[in-house]
């Protein structure tokens, strides 16, 4: 089962809603995604009970019909969400420029003696502010409430007790205006409005990347067409493609796309399958073709009848399984979960103990203060929940761009770990043709990679010693085992899972069983239906090559968080430090609340960033 969640900030907001849900009765597991606040829920439950506990954490769940995507924004179009956070910065910056200028400009120019009226301008504008970015305030007191830690409550801690500090003093101002020149430079409006703002800014970056995290998929989304013409007793008919039911007949002009999975009854034509597949040469299609939603057709005017439609179709369920993919969690990313489970409480922890520690070392309030504070707005558990997240989704996309479909970011991390491959040779590493069987055309080309990658490469085959001998040493495999059945396929993969990460390709029923005993089992996408629901991953294509390109993609993946995890982790044990101000008295190095604010954003984006560079990948593979 899959549902939307929002309100959720941050790694910890992620961890919570897991835990709370972990709790229902019936629930077996569960993956919150962060990226697409969208949580996928396995077991025997009651829907209200899981949306009930979530709303008990304090977010808000919401179930999602079968089929529907928790993506569906226009390609290249900012979301509601990311529209909303940007309005918010725009206002917040308009307001921040006359606060800046009134709470600055006159400590430099001295423009005015009446102190009152500047403290008066600076609450106004600052508490304005504060307004316009009250959730992280709502939500930071929810946090409370509900006895956990978010990035919410670091940021309404940093920012809200700075306001209060410096109203406080304001007060006096008010009380005694002759005190005003003194007391003005311990009043610190314009650093609890810029925390917000800094925040804000780095919230709407990581909004606007995040989107573009999922463009692959949304490209998927918008491959098929909203209408299609469909013949009606002789008549042509424009409908929703949600109308078509199958046996329909459509009709499908040349620079269309196809809308729904048919079979042509009528035409020839040549059809651009490299949306699906990855291949760029276009297929020759005649009577009795498949083709497929979402592919384009390039030469001749084609009739098609519906056999696929809705959620059957092939581009849905690739869509589907992508998604799915995508928003589920790495192995890997358990690392940052069990950070995140402490992280907020430890930072508040750390806070407190900077707060103590220099009021003893220096008995200077606002000074033990602002270290105290710069701790709090500097710590960012939002990179550690995005670190994995990001990486997955984007890597997903690009390995779905070249036609090899992850099930799970499981099977997309295993794949990368790959110590041993193993190869069904009939249909797999051959065309399968039980007559005159030959090798594929890049299956050697493929073979060669997996031996460049350091891969223990090995051929099962059904067939005897010499014919098995005879493709062995045509398709450049050192080590290879012939006469195999299906149970002796999945002895032999066993034998090989001791000596590291096994991967396992084949097509057709006998393989199923191997297929399942691999740590990653990959199903070649002419194979049976039977071999794909067992494997891992679907191979599209008929191409041993796009395995090859799914395990480069896997290890750069794999590379790639391990980059945003280490920039997580040592961001926060670099910056921490500086800011509590353990190099202050040795160096002078010092952090003011609104620098480590803007460091806590840029933390954020630069995960997404770096994630985004995988993009490049889809190009390179081709």
């Amino acid at each position: 089962m899959k549902f939307s969640v929002s309100g959720m900030g941050c790694a910890a907001c992620v961890n919570r809603v897991e835990n709370a849900v972990k709790n229902v009765d019936g629930v077996t597991s569960v993956d919150v995604s962060l990226l697409t606040n969208s949580m996928e829920v396995e077991g025997s439950f009651s829907n209200a009970d899981v949306i009930q506990a979530v709303k008990d954490a304090g977010y808000k769940a919401d179930y999602l019909e079968e089929g529907k995507s928790i993506i569906t924004e226009e390609k290249h179009q900012m979301s509601k969400e990311t529209k909303t956070i940007l309005i918010k910065l725009i206002v917040s910056i308009c307001l921040l420029v006359p606060l800046m200028v009134v709470s600055m400009g006159n400590m430099f120019l001295k423009v005015t003696d009446n102190y009152v009226l500047i403290v008066a301008i600076e609450i106004i504008l600052s508490f304005a502010i504060i307004l316009i970015n009250y959730k992280y305030f709502v939500n930071g007191f929810k946090s409370i409430i509900h006895m956990f830690g978010t990035m919410d409550l670091l940021v309404a801690l940093g920012s809200g007790i700075t306001f209060i500090y410096s109203t406080v003093i304001a007060i006096k101002i008010f009380k005694d205006p002759s005190q005003g020149e003194h007391m003005i430079h311990s009043i610190y409006f314009e650093s609890a409005a810029m925390i917000l703002v800094f925040i804000t800014l780095g919230k709407f970056l990581e909004s606007y990347a995040k989107g573009r995290t999922t463009g692959t998929i949304k490209e998927l989304i918008h491959l098929a067409p909203k209408t299609a013409i469909i013949e009606v007793n002789g008549e042509q008919k424009e409908v929703s493609i949600t109308e078509i039911k199958t046996g329909d007949i459509f009709i499908v002009e040349p620079g269309k796309n196809i809308p729904v999975d048919g079979v042509i009854v009528h035409g020839l034509s040549k059809v651009d399958e490299s949306m699906l597949t990855g291949e760029s040469e276009f297929v020759n299609k005649q009577i009795d073709s498949k083709v497929y939603a979402g592919t384009k057709n390039h030469e001749r005017l084609i009739k098609c009848r519906a056999t696929e439609v809705g959620t059957d179709t092939t581009l849905a369920k690739i869509i589907d399984m992508v998604s799915k993919a995508s928003s589920s969690k790495a192995p890997i990313a358990r690392i940052a979960d069990k950070v995140a489970s402490v992280f907020v409480p430890v930072i508040l922890g750390i806070a407190v103990i900077t707060f103590i520690v220099w009021m003893i070392v220096s008995k200077d309030f606002e000074q033990a203060l602002n270290f105290a504070l710069s701790v709090i707005v500097i710590s960012c558990p939002c990179a550690l929940g995005l670190a994995t997240p990001v990486a997955i989704m984007v890597g997903n996309g690009v390995a779905a761009s070249v036609g090899a479909l992850f099930k799970n970011a499981t099977a997309l991390e295993m794949s990368g770990k790959a110590k041993n491959i193993m190869l069904d040779k009939t249909g797999t590493i051959t065309k399968g043709d039980a007559l005159s069987d030959v090798i594929r055309e890049d299956s050697a080309q493929a073979i060669k990679e997996f031996k460049d990658m350091n891969l223990s490469v090995t051929m099962l085959s059904g067939d005897k010693e010499e014919t098995a001998k005879f493709f062995a040493e045509e398709a450049g495999v050192d080590d290879y085992v012939s006469e195999m059945k299906a149970d002796q396929k999945e002895t032999e993969v066993a034998k090989r899972l001791d000596s590291g990460v096994t991967v396992m390709v084949g097509d057709g029923i006998n393989d199923a069983p191997a297929l399942t005993r691999a740590d990653v089992g990959v199903a070649i996408g002419s194979g049976t239906d039977v071999a794909i629901e067992s494997a891992d991953v679907v191979i599209v294509n008929d191409s041993l090559m796009t395995v090859s390109k799914a395990i480069k993609i896997s290890k750069l993946v794999i590379k790639n968080i391990k980059q945003n995890l280490f920039w997580a982790f040592i961001y926060n044990i670099i910056c921490i430090p500086v800011a509590a101000g353990v190099f202050f008295q040795a160096f002078g190095w010092k952090l003011t609340p609104m620098i480590g604010a803007l460091c806590m954003s840029v933390s954020s984006v630069f995960v997404i960033l770096n994630a985004l560079r995988l993009n490049l990948l889809k190009k390179r593979y081709k």
